[in-house]
């Protein structure tokens, strides 16, 4: 029985507890409701990770970004060789 017939027996007369009975959702559509809020918890967990992996691409945009208009203030090229040389500058300190 579902929870809120298990409520409304307690309060309410004998004739209307068959009525609550004959009314409570069948099995089926109580797994359909437990899978459809499976399927929406699932939504929910890929939207976060998604949400995460965005804000992780956006920072090492903005990194590499401020680094690429750093050295096209020191060297004076444009954007898209700076961006170029301030990775490489970055990787190779990395692999040091």
């Amino acid at each position: 029985m579902a929870a809120w017939a298990m409520c409304c027996v307690k309060c309410v007369p004998r004739s209307a507890t068959l009525a609550l009975v004959l009314l409570s959702p069948p099995q089926k559509q109580r797994r359909r409701r437990a899978s459809e809020m499976r399927a929406l918890l699932l939504a929910v967990h890929i939207v976060h990770v998604r949400r995460c992996c965005v804000c992780c691409l956006e920072k090492i945009m903005q990194f590499i970004n401020r680094n690429a208009y750093i050295m096209v203030g020191v060297k004076g090229t444009g954007y898209c060789a700076s961006a170029a040389r301030a990775l490489s500058l970055i990787v190779s300190v990395r692999e040091r």
